[in-house]
C-alpha cells in the first residue's frame, strides 16, 4: 500500500552525507560525472520527498524518493572511491 507510508528520512540524511563526503574528498574533480550524477539524483529525490511530504498522509509515496536517494548514496560511493583512488596514484 502506497499511502500511510514513514518518510524516508534515514536514507536522506545518509544519502546527503555520502554526497558530502564525496565532495569533501575531491570527487568533484576526480569522478566528475559520477559526482554530478550522484548530486542531481539527491535533488531531485528531496524535491519528491517535500512533494510527497505536502500531500495528505494517506496519498503519500515515498518509493520514487527512497529510490533516488539510495542510487545518490551508491554513485557518491563510487565517485569517492574513484576519488581516492585517483588521489592514491597520483601520489605515487
Amino acid at each position: 500500500m502506497a499511502g500511510c507510508q514513514e518518510p524516508p528520512i534515514h536514507q536522506l540524511q545518509e544519502a546527503r552525507q555520502a554526497v558530502e563526503k564525496a565532495k569533501r574528498e575531491g570527487a568533484y574533480t576526480y569522478a566528475p560525472d559520477l559526482y554530478s550524477l550522484a548530486e542531481s539524483e539527491l535533488t531531485v529525490g528531496e524535491e519528491e520527498f517535500y512533494n510527497q511530504s505536502r500531500k495528505i498522509f494517506w496519498a503519500r509515496d515515498y518509493s520514487m524518493a527512497t529510490r533516488l536517494m539510495m542510487l545518490a548514496q551508491t554513485d557518491a560511493h563510487q565517485a569517492l572511491a574513484l576519488a581516492q583512488d585517483e588521489k592514491q596514484k597520483s601520489s605515487m
